[in-house]
């Protein structure tokens, strides 16, 4: 997820809010250099849209099944971007995941859009050079494949072997 630092924005007139309008002058003021993403996830239930609007790193998600690991998002400041993982647990002790229209079984989306935070459009050339790109990739892990002692009840640790074994493939090993 692309960001800017919020020591970009000028905040003289007040704290920049998630609709571009501001806040009084001297409130809510961030600290320096902190990431502001400029993509919220949507998620919309019962024809409403909703989304995170506060000014952090943090998204809404459409399920609580669905969980941003732990260290995430990462800050990779080279790329100015907001980097987020989750992970998508058993389903419920009902046993019940969302059906398709030919009835099989599959995950709840994780959001149904993005939307673009408003921070003011002279930011967004400068800052991003002039591209604004959001990356998904999706992984299924078959926990099976990742070997003994792998438990795919900790979401985090079934992703830290599966970039293990990644590095493993790259270097050679």
């Amino acid at each position: 997820m692309p960001y800017i630092l919020n020591g970009d924005i000028d905040y003289s007139g007040g704290e920049v809010l998630l609709d571009g309008s501001t806040a009084q002058k001297g409130q809510a003021r961030r600290a320096e250099n902190e990431p502001m993403p400029l993509f919220k996830f949507v998620v919309t239930k019962n024809g409403t849209d909703r989304f995170d609007e506060n000014l952090t790193s943090g998204q809404l998600v459409h399920d609580e099944r669905w969980t941003l690991l732990s260290g995430y998002p990462l800050d990779d400041r080279e790329n100015m971007e907001l980097v987020y993982v989750y992970a998508f647990t058993e389903p419920d002790d009902s046993g019940t995941l969302t059906k398709t229209k030919k009835g099989d079984p599959t995950t709840v989306a994780l959001f149904d859009k993005i939307k673009l935070v408003n921070y003011g459009g002279e930011f967004l050339g400068d800052n991003v050079g002039g591209r604004l790109e959001v990356n998904v990739e999706a992984l299924a892990i078959q926990t099976e494949a990742l070997g003994d002692g792998v438990d795919a009840s900790e979401p985090l640790r079934v992703w830290n072997t599966l970039l293990s074994q990644a590095e493993s493939e790259v270097s050679g090993e």
